[in-house]
């Protein structure tokens, strides 16, 4: 009876797993819930009272896994609003790029530019460097995308610098390191845009380039912010290995 209950549930689980690529596509939220639940039905197969110490280590692992995560989850959602410094006295603005849709900027592009143009019109001495190179799918580069859009909400164009070779962000802030360095600034000061749930990582990453960064986040829908929350987790336990890796 048991063994066809456990069939059932994993016949379940495959058809739930099946909805979800078809409705989300393979998102990484949809990835990591299935692979999560593959992990646990598989978990249910294993003898536990013959290998006990096998036991111990899973436990230890999740135990692992899940302060962790919540540590991180943590420090994620304490850049949410960022309220730090006077934002008034930064050299630069630098919005980091995201997706395009073909040759359009995609709705967290969106969110990143109006958050952007809202500070810039309140403060016309501040310049602006959007950064954001060609990704696969995208007919153009982010920074053109991100230049035009700002045009046509009427900032001059005299206070616009584009970065568009980057394809990463520790590639946005190194790149426009370089742009900065070029016009005479060599310790700059900026104040970096980009999405709540991405401004803890990119913060960290920008202070590893040398800048001396405030943050202006911008919002991002509930929906979304839990696929990108989740792929945060390991975004940043990467970038603090490789930052680490660098300075030794």
């Amino acid at each position: 009876m048991n063994g066809l209950v456990g069939k059932r549930a994993e016949l379940v689980f495959v058809l739930i797993c099946i909805i979800l690529f078809f409705s989300f596509g393979p998102s990484f939220a949809v990835i990591f819930w299935c692979t999560l639940g593959a992990f646990l039905l598989l978990m249910r197969r294993i003898p536990w009272d013959k290998v006990p110490v096998l036991k111990r280590i899973v436990v230890a692992g999740g135990m692992l896994f899940l302060v962790s995560f919540l540590m991180i989850e943590f420090l994620v959602i304490s850049e949410y609003d960022c309220a730090e410094g006077d934002r008034q006295k930064v050299d630069y603005v630098i919005v980091l790029g995201a997706g395009l849709r073909g040759d359009q900027v995609s709705n967290t592009l969106k969110h990143r530019l109006d958050t952007s143009l809202s500070y810039l019109q309140s403060n016309p001495n501040v310049p602006v460097l959007l950064s954001g190179g060609q990704g696969p799918g995208e007919t153009r580069t982010e920074a053109a995308a991100m230049k035009e859009y700002l045009l046509r909400k009427g900032l001059d164009s005299e206070r616009i610098t584009m970065e568009d070779r980057s394809t990463s962000t520790e590639e946005n802030l190194a790149f426009s390191k370089v742009i900065l360095s070029e016009k005479g600034i060599q310790a700059p000061s900026i104040l970096l845009v980009t999405s709540d749930f991405h401004m803890f990582r990119s913060k960290m990453i920008s202070k590893a380039h040398g800048f001396t960064t405030l943050g202006l986040s911008s919002p991002t829908p509930a929906l979304v912010r839990i696929n990108y929350m989740l792929r945060e987790y390991f975004a940043v336990i990467n970038t603090a290995l490789r930052l680490s890796m660098l300075e030794n």
